[in-house]
């Protein structure tokens, strides 16, 4: 059986063993057994920290680790608050998202302060924004009035585009073959990466001297 998140977490076989080098990256692939990880491993001890135990061997070795997270707080995501230092939400430039933030937001505390966890809160940033719609810039000034540095400046286009690349199972960067709407959609990727990055160095620079050894973690909630 190919080795994934699942059987690292249900067989605790080595890290390396399920690593897929692609994009000059180290992935560790998802399976669909994942769907029902809540009632697979509810009766495993510590079980929120079962991420973090399968790192613990490897986490020195990466500047950046990322989990790709679903948007709601089952057992999985309370494993990747654990195994964290900060965490950061897309929020999707629509009203009903606004709810569903403020919901994940109190969840995440809550979270926090059951599991003993210590994790920062990050940045939000707007995706599937439309510079033509009024409703998406009504979404972005209330959500800058509200968490204020606290959302990044750049936001994350709507373009059909995208779904060419993953169509074809590749990043956006791969999949530029000189269409202006595709460049366009990898210059938004490109500028929050930066701007991810610029950021957390800048709160690294005074939580390293707290602490010797760190990790990053970037939760994607779509």
């Amino acid at each position: 059986m190919e080795k994934n998140v699942f059987t690292l977490l249900h067989d605790k076989h080595p890290v390396g063993e399920a690593v897929v080098r692609a994009y000059g990256m180290d992935l560790v692939p998802a399976s669909r057994q994942l769907e029902k990880a809540d009632s697979i491993f509810k009766e495993f001890a510590k079980r929120e920290n079962l991420i973090s135990r399968a790192l613990k061997p490897v986490r020195d070795q990466y500047d950046y680790i990322l989990f790709d997270c679903q948007p709601h707080l089952g057992l999985l995501t309370i494993n990747a608050l654990v195994a964290s230092d900060y965490y950061i939400i897309p929020l999707q430039a629509e009203c009903f998202a606004l709810e569903g933030l403020s919901e994940m937001m109190s969840s995440v505390a809550a979270s926090k302060e059951e599991n003993e966890i210590d994790i920062r809160f990050g940045r939000v940033f707007l995706t599937r924004c439309i510079a033509s719609k009024k409703l998406c810039k009504q979404v972005a000034d209330t959500v800058q009035e509200n968490l204020k540095e606290k959302v990044f400046s750049t936001c994350i286009h709507e373009n059909i585009k995208v779904s060419g690349a993953q169509a074809h199972g590749v990043p956006i960067f791969q999949y530029i073959v000189g269409n202006d709407l595709q460049r366009v959609a990898a210059e938004d990727d490109l500028k929050l990466t930066e701007e991810i990055l610029q950021k957390l160095n800048q709160c690294f620079k005074a939580y390293l001297q707290q602490r010797i050894h760190s990790n990053v973690f970037i939760a994607t909630y779509s």
